[in-house]
């Protein structure tokens, strides 16, 4: 009896372009279960010179140091989520127009980092204008806002929207405060519209931002950010709709952010360390 022919793997013959051009079309959920198909698909999927053309999802985290002993003293890094290996993203951001030592990274947001730079020199009195650009470090790539209405001297609180499952357009919010920094307004940044609007706060005229490193949420179209006063603030996009949502007392201890669509308020009680509160 003759034996039926062998079944030959149609993959064999792929080359690793296309493979990559295959899977680059996948969720990076798909991608990541494909590593370990075989060591040989680990390898091709983990190449550097494939991985910025493949999904990418959260890998590591930006952050920085200060070391008096070096020039220069500020130093940006970036660490992969595994503690292991050379950085997936170099944090020199080589791809863009300014240098990276000259840029502070003000907020991230799925995947989104906004910046500010100031652009140059600066003749006359006061602090020079200064710019925001928002990148996707993993595609590198950026766009560049017009001109914020602050000198870059003034303190400020900035956060950046963006939910890629609703709309590829992001939204860049500032929080305008007085002299005693309680919150009189928000000027908010689209880059659909490529402008910015300012709009009067209707959240009463004791809102103080938590500081400018306050967590904040980006959730339905609204943004999300903790306040002093027990209370979380929100508007939406169009400064149109206001919300205040009462919290206990946090201090400094307090933070929000998102689960599963929902958002969350995290305390820990300051006097006793181990009680957290959700």
């Amino acid at each position: 009896m003759q034996e039926p022919p062998e079944k030959r793997n149609p993959a064999v013959s792929l080359t690793d372009d296309l493979l990559v051009e295959i899977l680059r079309r996948l969720p990076v959920r798909s991608v990541c279960r494909f590593k370990c198909v075989s060591r040989s698909w680990l390898k091709l999927i983990s190449d550097p010179a494939h991985r910025k053309r493949l999904p990418q999802t959260l890998v590591g985290f930006f952050h920085h140091s200060l070391n008096g002993e070096r020039f220069p003293i500020m130093a940006h890094h970036f660490t992969n989520v595994t503690g292991k290996g050379a950085p997936f993203i170099f944090p020199s951001f080589s791809f863009m127009p300014v240098p990276g030592d000259d840029v502070v990274v003000l907020d991230s947001y799925n995947g989104l980092l906004c910046r500010c730079f100031e652009p140059g020199p600066h003749e006359g009195d006061g602090f020079p204008p200064f710019h925001y650009a928002v990148c996707n470090p993993a595609t590198e790539n950026w766009a560049m806002s017009p001109d914020g209405s602050w000198a870059s001297g003034d303190g400020r609180t900035t956060r950046l929207g963006f939910d890629p499952a609703v709309s590829s357009h992001f939204h860049v919010v500032e929080y305008v405060v007085d002299e005693d920094d309680c919150v009189t307004g928000v000027e908010i940044y689209s880059s659909k519209t490529a402008a910015w609007s300012f709009k009067e706060s209707e959240w009463g005229n004791d809102i103080m931002i938590n500081d400018y490193r306050a967590s904040s949420v980006f959730l339905n179209g609204f943004m999300h950010v903790l306040t002093f006063a027990e209370a979380i603030v929100a508007v939406d996009m169009e400064g149109k709709t206001w919300m205040t949502i009462p919290v206990s007392f946090c201090g400094d201890s307090g933070c929000i952010h998102q689960a599963q669509g929902r958002l969350c308020f995290l305390n820990v009680d300051g006097a006793d360390a181990f009680k957290l509160s959700i």
